[in-house]
């Protein structure tokens, strides 16, 4: 029979609270298994992040023995390692890692886009030196203006022609996660425009035209890249993105010396 003793519990059945063997009431909150979740999904994001900054060095490797194909596929699976992260669960330690990734997949960015071809009368040509070694000739009019070469990438499919046919950008990977900007340039520029100084390169062929680089930063030389974000619409500056895990800046350069213009 069933009845209630002195304690308040019902006899014949177990306390209020508790589920029957085989009921359908949900077992208490466990702390353990919600601090094992909170681990196993930190323990993932580090895992994608890993995983994305190695595919991205692998593209680099393809693209470096002539796979171009394996290359942009390669970085493509970097993108998507990357995009996987969920950067709400990332603990604060985990934001210098996170910016390292994202950098090393934005170096492997031009392996995977698609080629804009130069529309002008200045165009560049790649042709290969010695064992590993790439040389960029700038040529106008079919002629070979000005040269410089390099162990790097260069991604002549990604060039950008400056306003007035007076400058000319492409990236140039030298390592995984290390992207330069070389600049071509006009040595009178447009109209107005004359350099002021600087370390130009020049070589034997120059006929009127410069180039050297914009690097991510003077310090950090492992991990950075510089991309154009546009030409002012006379050719006389440029701004471009500088970025380094540590530090993300928008400069405004003149093209006659590259230095920093502050307006």
């Amino acid at each position: 029979m069933k009845g209630t003793d002195r304690s308040g519990v019902r006899s014949g059945g177990p306390p209020s609270g508790f589920a029957r063997r085989g009921g359908s009431e949900a077992e208490p909150p466990n702390d353990e298994d919600a601090r094992l979740a909170v681990l196993e999904r930190a323990a993932g994001n580090a895992v994608k992040l890993r995983r994305a900054g190695l595919l991205a060095t692998l593209a680099w490797k393809r693209a470096r023995s002539g796979d171009g194909a394996g290359a942009a596929q390669a970085s493509e699976a970097a993108l998507d390692a990357l995009a996987g992260v969920d950067r709400l669960e990332l603990a604060p330690e985990d934001a210098r890692p996170y910016k390292e990734a994202a950098i090393r997949v934005a170096a492997a960015r031009w392996l995977r886009e698609p080629p804009r071809p130069l529309r002008g009368k200045v165009q560049l040509e790649v042709a290969p030196r010695e064992p590993g070694e790439t040389c960029v000739r700038l040529v106008e009019a079919q002629v070979t203006r000005v040269e410089k070469c390099t162990y790097g990438l260069v991604f002549s499919r990604s060039a950008r022609l400056g306003p007035h046919d007076a400058s000319l950008v492409v990236p140039v990977q030298l390592m995984p996660a290390w992207v330069e900007l070389w600049v071509f340039r006009r040595a009178g520029g447009p109209v107005g425009l004359r350099p002021t100084g600087g370390g130009a390169q020049r070589s034997p062929l120059n006929d009127g035209w410069i180039v050297d680089g914009i690097v991510p930063a003077e310090t950090s030389p492992d991990v950075g890249t510089v991309e154009l974000a546009g030409f002012s619409d006379d050719g006389r500056r440029l701004r471009v993105v500088r970025a380094t895990p540590t530090r993300r800046t928008l400069e405004v350069r003149l093209v006659a010396d590259l230095t920093r213009h502050f307006p």
